[in-house]
């Protein structure tokens, strides 16, 4: 036999980095505040995003069918004999009070110059702070569903506190 075989306490010992698994956990984000200004920067971010992907759809065959050929953006989506374009915010897109509107992509029209005007309207109008008061309502939302939120969160560590009191 070797005379330089160590037990396995000596080698853990030289193999260890001192670390346990406190050390994996992930720190917390800090929240950073979303205000208007910064919704309204967003929010011509994804109407930029949706130009570029309309006009990347432009460049293919609106003939193939809608799954094999997806448009691929968060404010526009592909439907039966066009496209849709719901200018929202958010990840969830949710409306900000523009209507959604539709634009012909099919053997009688191929409005993709169209929707990119409405869509540079759009944008143009957010930039010129028309929709600050929309974008200020919505934020009051996202604070009062927070709020209730915590609430609930509160109410729900009570009722358990309480019941494995009991």
């Amino acid at each position: 036999m070797k005379q330089n075989m160590m037990s396995i306490e000596e080698i853990n010992a030289k193999l260890s980095n001192k670390r346990d698994k406190n050390y994996l956990r992930v720190s917390k984000i800090e929240h950073q505040g979303t205000t208007v200004k910064t919704m309204c920067q967003q929010t011509v971010h994804r109407i930029d995003q949706t130009v570029s992907a309309i006009k990347e759809f432009a460049k293919t065959d609106w003939k193939q069918p809608m799954k094999s050929n997806p448009l691929n953006s968060a404010m526009a989506r592909r439907v039966l004999g066009g496209i849709e374009i719901k200018i929202g915010f958010g990840t969830k897109n949710e409306k900000i009070g523009i209507e959604p509107a539709q634009f012909k992509l099919n053997r009688d029209a191929q409005d993709y110059d169209e929707a990119i005007e409405w869509l540079e309207k759009v944008r143009a109008f957010i930039l010129d702070g028309a929709f600050d008061a929309v974008f200020e309502a919505k934020l009051q939302g996202y604070q009062e569903r927070a709020a209730l939120g915590k609430q609930a969160r509160s109410s729900k560590n009570n009722v358990s506190q309480f019941a494995n009191a009991a």
